[in-house]
Formats: C-alpha cells, sequence, structure tokens
C-alpha cells in the first residue's frame, strides 16, 4: 500500500477475538483472520492502524479480551455499542426510533 502512495490510516473491522464469538458475527475463522491482521500491521505503520469492532451479542467478558488482545499488541481498538441505522438488524432498535441504541 505504501508503494502506491497511500499513507492514510486503516481502520480493521474485528468484531470479538474468541474463537468461539468470532464466526456467529464474522461468518468466519478468527485463526485465519488474525495472521492476515499480523501481515497488515508489519507491512504499514502501526499508528496508522486501528481495530474497530462493535460489540453486537457479545458474551460478557469479550470487550475484555478484545482490548486486551489488541494492546498487548500495541494497536489501538475503538469498540462501538451496535445500532441499527435503518431498523435492519434484529433485536437492535433503529437509530430512527427515538434515538435509541440496542
Amino acid at each position: 500500500m505504501i508503494a502506491t502512495g497511500f499513507d492514510g490510516y486503516i481502520y480493521i473491522s474485528c468484531h470479538g477475538i474468541a474463537p468461539a464469538v468470532y464466526p456467529g458475527v464474522m461468518g468466519l475463522d478468527i485463526a485465519k483472520v488474525l495472521p492476515n491482521v499480523e501481515y497488515r500491521v508489519q507491512h504499514y505503520p502501526r499508528e496508522r492502524i486501528q481495530i474497530r469492532a462493535i460489540a453486537y451479542e457479545w458474551p460478557f467478558g469479550e470487550v475484555l479480551k478484545v482490548r486486551r488482545y489488541w494492546k498487548e499488541r500495541n494497536i489501538p481498538v475503538k469498540i462501538f455499542l451496535p445500532n441499527s441505522r435503518a431498523g435492519l438488524v434484529p433485536n437492535c432498535a433503529s437509530m430512527h426510533s427515538f434515538g435509541t441504541q440496542c
């Protein structure tokens, strides 16, 4: 990416970290995803990478696991509350209905 002249921020969506949680949210095996993230971290300025996650139907303790995992790797993580801007996500209030979130 650097060779192309790109020097912006990279935001990586990683919605969970536990092998039992990640596939339920993303439909992928976390063991296959993490090496790709690690590759990106090794080949791009770390200070321009941020992990972003939405804690949607996570079990108790998953937020702490996610924060700890990325902190140990010195990669910032931002965890958002879930919301359904258009009301399309089941069990999640729409932003249009009283400005609420899940």
